[in-house]
């Protein structure tokens, strides 16, 4: 006997299952800003910090021949650097049929539009950052080669060479990090080993330390010589990581925290979010950090 289909279900079956588990896109977490000095004009009645820099004497204290001979006054001065903020922001839209239908409901604000806000915020300040690093005179590594355990190195000789003290973070492009672990992994002087703890946590950016030294990678090191190169940094931290301001070759400055408004369109039946922040840096102290140069590959 034939079988007559008499129901129709379609009605009741959803198109797609949803999962809740949002993929993420690629992203730099932040690593590099909070290592630079940093000064707060929040509530400060102006938009540009001042970093005044002492000058040493151009005459070396000398001898006096006798108790009258008259010294020479020796001036003391100081010079300043400067750095301006700039505003920064992001706006986002959403229909209200739209937040009240989507899987995550209201909570898209707070579960994506403010946490996405944070990440990309994290990139930017990072990426302020790193673009200072090839602005610095001194610098080690060769256009066009590998970087090695030597040149690394002789980075920390520079920094010793130019006096600057207190304690250091080194930082490299993700792919100088892998040139970095290449050359760990071919070592075979055993002396080398002595000198670094490498990290084999591949799910982070900390690489482990070299001299004693924190290292860290990032993808938003900055380019060099036609995009040949990639452009890494030693230089010492500021106090906010537990360093001395005073060596700090960088600073970040804040006058607005990141803050986020939303607006209601009645006429569209939308709402408006916007998220901004007011900050900027800027290179203070040229002959305390040391680029490291590398093949940008």
């Amino acid at each position: 006997m034939a079988i007559t289909v008499a129901s129709d279900v379609g009605s009741l079956i959803n198109a797609e299952a949803i999962d809740t588990v949002i993929t993420e896109y690629q992203y730099d977490e932040m690593v590099v800003a909070p290592f630079v000095r940093f000064k707060s004009l929040v509530g400060e009645g102006t938009a540009v910090a001042s970093f005044p820099r002492r000058v040493k004497s151009p005459t070396s204290i000398g001898t006096i021949a006798n108790e009258t001979t008259s010294m020479t006054t020796q001036a003391m001065s100081f010079t300043d650097t400067t750095v301006s903020v700039t505003r920064y922001g992001i706006l986002r839209g959403i229909s209200t049929t739209a937040e009240e239908d989507n899987i995550l409901g209201a909570s898209i604000y707070s579960q994506e539009f403010i946490m996405d806000a944070a990440r990309l915020y994290g990139e930017l300040q990072d990426t302020l950052v790193c673009n200072l690093f090839t602005g610095l005179t001194a610098s080690v590594g060769s256009t066009g080669t590998a970087l090695t355990l030597a040149t690394l190195a002789a980075a920390f000789a520079n920094q010793r060479v130019q006096k600057a003290r207190g304690r250091h973070v080194c930082i490299l492009h993700d792919l100088q990090a892998k040139q970095l672990q290449a050359a760990q992994l071919a070592a075979t002087a055993t002396a080398w080993s002595q000198f670094w703890d490498a990290n084999a946590d591949s799910s982070t950016n900390y690489l482990g330390t070299f001299f004693r030294t924190d290292v860290w990678s990032t993808g938003l090191a900055p380019t060099a010589n036609a995009a040949a190169d990639r452009v890494g940094v030693l230089m010492p931290v500021g106090s906010n990581a537990g360093g001395n301001d005073a060596y700090s070759p960088f600073a970040l400055v804040v006058k607005r925290l990141p803050t986020s408004k939303s607006d209601e369109d009645i006429a569209q039946d939308s709402k408006t979010w916007a998220s901004t922040w007011r900050g900027g840096v800027g290179e203070i102290a040229d002959n305390f950090g040391t680029k490291i140069i590398s093949q940008n590959s």
